[in-house]
């Protein structure tokens, strides 16, 4: 996750500081051969883990549990941002108070939500006592929700269905498939655009980016990337 959004962190470094927190489990079943050869010595986590007998994931409520004792003894974060499975819970965080299940109380709760190629399944089952609660998902949020997402996608039919075209949204729908492209152009125009919003009561003056991020900016990037021993993929 960390280096899939280095390019955001390098451009957004006078202004947002991003933290990271790994999934709950240890899971090498990558899916990404070019960052397996990339980090093949490192351990790889998710925030859940296939169910063998009925071929689903698990393991979200759990994981939910832990990012909210995480944030209430780290916090407070401004928004929440998760890529594929760390969407899901990106959408519970944002949620979390208008479910009749009991969750444990969120003593930060997030001003904004990025959801990056995040499929939305009903089936997972998070809610116990009120599965109901489930269909609030499909519900307008009441915090400003930016989703990226790409066309290439293996799941883009269940990231388009949990896209909720209500409330405050901003939509970035890329060329690329299920990773974290690096936008340049009208595309991280309108990323700029999401974060200038969201911060627009924190900061005295707007968000101005002096570099224009075009192709360019994102070779120079690159190079910056190689000089420092990290190759980036594109």
């Amino acid at each position: 996750m960390k280096h899939q959004f280095d390019y955001y962190e390098h451009i957004f470094k006078d202004y947002v500081e991003f933290v990271y927190l790994n999934g709950k489990y240890e899971n090498n079943d990558i899916f990404d051969y070019s960052l397996y050869k990339m980090f093949k010595h490192t351990t790889f986590y998710s925030w859940a883990i296939n169910d063998d007998k009925t071929g689903k994931p698990k393991g979200f409520l759990d994981s939910l549990l832990y990012v909210i004792d995480y944030i209430n003894k780290t916090g407070p974060y401004d928004g929440v941002l998760g890529f594929s499975q760390g969407s899901f819970l990106v959408r519970m965080l944002l949620k979390l108070d208008e479910f009749k299940t009991e969750f444990p109380q969120l003593n930060y709760p997030p001003e904004f939500g990025i959801i990056v190629s995040g499929p939305l399944r009903l089936s997972i089952s998070s809610f116990g006592t009120y599965p109901q609660d489930k269909y609030k998902l499909l519900t307008a949020f009441k915090q400003p929700v930016m989703y990226m997402y790409g066309e290439k996608d293996m799941y883009l039919n269940k990231i388009e269905f949990g896209v909720i075209k209500e409330g405050d949204f901003t939509i970035i729908k890329h060329k690329s498939g299920h990773n974290v492209p690096k936008l340049v152009g009208e595309e991280m125009n309108q990323f700029i655009e999401f974060i200038a919003k969201v911060y627009a009561n924190k900061f005295d003056e707007k968000i101005l980016f002096t570099p224009v991020i075009d192709e360019k900016f994102k070779k120079d990037y690159m190079n910056l990337q190689k000089s420092k021993g990290a190759i980036a993929k594109m």
